[in-house]
């Protein structure tokens, strides 16, 4: 089966979860119909829908868009700790420096400590910082620090803070630049999922053309289905206007039924032109009937619907 190439754009109009979870379902209403489609296509006998399995699969093992920024600015936290540390280590040295050459500003000087904001308001700035800082201390002043009860394995802890900061850099860095190969990838991965519905929506168009009551379930969620198909679409809402997911919406008359989904939205497709009347449900509220629905040939007539309360 062929597959889309990588992108940073979604082939489909709901959340991720929405849509691996709505796949599952396609699949095994594709499975209880599976004779009607490999009449249809051949293609569809085989491996397609344990093809299609391991594709969802894949698509809910990725890692979503809000883990990825909450790593993101983890990585962020973890960078600024660093420099944070490092600046307290600096006014630290800059203490035991000027214990350690009383009286002699050229000196202290040397150490860049006046600089410290231009030197080291960032983290590569910082890390060659204090490299430079330790060098001072540990190797051509230690005595005069030494002697001034600034100990090694304080002096020591200044490359070991550098070390922290330059890998935490590299870390952020790392993750920031591999960022948007790695969504083109994880998107690739999902639209892989979703082609299967796709293939198994449109085939549903010609083999159900005549039956809209199996035609409906195979329909993508509202925005995201064509618009030539879709004959009637709303939003069910309670009183306070939230938007209900899982409501009912039925044409008893013909036997159609779908639900909203988690933004409230509905879809019916595939009516002939006719005059229908709706009904919506929803457990704990009130049913609700909107009469003389009327289709046309062409495009879609809204019917949004507010549910009462029992």
């Amino acid at each position: 089966m062929a597959t889309t190439p990588s992108s940073n754009v979604r082939n489909y109009n709901m959340s991720d979860a929405t849509m691996c979870q709505q796949s599952r379902v396609k699949r095994q209403l594709f499975i209880n119909n599976r004779p009607d489609f490999i009449s249809f296509d051949p293609d569809f006998d085989g491996s397609f829908d344990s093809d299609w399995l391991t594709f969802i699969q894949n698509a809910e093992a990725v890692q979503t868009d809000e883990t990825r920024d909450d790593v993101l600015q983890q990585e962020t936290q973890d960078v600024l700790a660093a420099m944070r540390t490092a600046r307290k280590k600096i006014v630290e040295v800059e203490f035991f420096a000027k214990k350690a050459f009383p009286g002699k500003p050229l000196k202290l000087d040397e150490f860049g400590f006046g600089n410290v904001t231009a030197l080291a308001n960032t983290q590569a700035t910082m890390v060659t910082f204090l490299t430079s800082l330790h060098n001072l201390v540990n190797v051509k002043y230690n005595a005069e620090f030494l002697s001034v009860n600034y100990l090694q394995p304080k002096i020591d802890e200044i490359l070991s803070i550098r070390d922290l900061l330059a890998n935490e850099n590299t870390e952020q860095d790392t993750f920031a630049q591999t960022s948007s190969q790695d969504t083109a990838a994880r998107i690739g991965t999902l639209n892989k999922a979703f082609e299967f519905w796709q293939k198994v929506n449109a085939a549903s168009k010609a083999i159900y053309y005549d039956d809209p009551i199996k035609l409906n379930q195979f329909l993508f969620p509202r925005n995201t289905e064509s618009a030539e198909t879709v004959s009637i679409q709303g939003t069910v809402r309670n009183a306070t206007g939230d938007r209900l997911a899982n409501a009912q919406v039925q044409i008893e008359s013909i036997g159609v039924s779908v639900t909203t989904d988690s933004n409230g939205d509905y879809i019916i497709g595939g009516l002939s032109v006719g005059n229908y009347t709706l009904r919506f449900s929803l457990a704990g509220y009130q049913t609700f009937f909107i009469s003389n629905v009327l289709t046309a040939t062409s495009g879609s007539v809204i019917v949004d619907a507010t549910l009462q309360l029992i």
